[in-house]
């Protein structure tokens, strides 16, 4: 973060970096103590993240068959970022979810990841991105059905070429962390709707991705196991753990908890807010 002092003048607004919008400007008015009867103006500092994009959702336009999903929608995510994408069932929140995921292709528009477009890989490329870059949490936790809660957790490190005994060491730790320890040997079927998606959670930041994607994590919780979720994603994701979060949900308390609110509305991002500034 980067602080820019404004010497004193006449001018009453400033326009600087908005530190809750990449690559953006925003004009901000000064407060009251910061301008004399005088209307002379005290040296002011401004605050600016130069923290470029992490990733880059731009003019996207998707149809299916003949339904517009999204209009020119667009999203912007700086690194260690949690943002939050709200909307009404049926919007497009989550196509623009799996778009920014390359796991669908947009008619037009771009999406780029530290500055390098994605969508004209070939799905090879995309699936090596995903495996390197991209934790996911789908609403219903989408465990394999097959594998235990610790080899569950363990398959992000496996697929990038770990040892079997370092994802099993890692896994393990991030299992007790997490307050699991006493389900790990079992099968999804034979744990709780709370507890699969801490799972979910668990296994999507083991590989420490670059970035998370939720979709609706808590949408199938109760308020309590929700709320348990939700710390877990806030504890993995953020500058300090230097993982991004890019959540979907319909629920304005999560949406809440991020540092930003973009809105999906008829297809089109409508608003995009800091919260600080709500």
């Amino acid at each position: 973060m980067t602080a820019v002092s404004f010497p004193p003048g006449r001018k009453r607004r400033a326009t600087c970096l908005a530190a809750d919008r990449v690559g953006t400007s925003a004009t901000y008015p000064l407060s009251a103590d910061t301008v004399r009867p005088s209307g002379r103006v005290r040296s002011v500092v401004i605050f600016v993240h130069d923290v470029p994009a992490l990733l880059t959702v731009d003019a996207v336009n998707m149809k299916f068959n003949q339904t517009r999903v999204l209009r020119n929608a667009a999203l912007s995510v700086a690194e260690g970022e949690r943002v939050a994408v709200m909307g009404p069932s049926g919007s497009g929140k989550s196509t623009l979810l799996y778009i920014a995921l390359g796991l669908l292709k947009p008619q037009s528009g771009t999406v780029t990841f530290c500055g390098e477009p994605i969508l004209n890989q070939s799905d090879r490329a995309l699936s090596r991105w995903r495996r390197d870059n991209v934790g996911i949490v789908f609403q219903f936790g989408h465990l394999v059905q097959e594998l235990t809660v610790a080899e569950n957790v363990q398959m992000p490190l496996l697929v990038r070429g770990g040892s079997r005994a370092e994802a099993a060491s890692e896994a393990t730790r991030l299992i007790k962390h997490f307050g699991l320890g006493h389900i790990s040997d079992r099968y999804p079927s034979q744990i709780s709707g709370g507890e699969l998606q801490r799972v979910a959670v668990a296994r999507a930041a083991v590989h420490k991705p670059r970035v998370i994607f939720a979709d609706e994590p808590t949408g199938a919780l109760d308020t309590v196991s929700g709320a348990a979720v939700l710390d877990l994603l806030l504890e993995v994701t953020g500058r300090g753990a230097g993982a991004a979060l890019v959540m979907v949900t319909h629920d304005a308390e999560v949406a809440g908890r991020a540092d930003r609110i973009v809105t999906v509305k008829d297809g089109r991002t409508s608003s995009d807010l800091s919260v600080a500034a709500l």
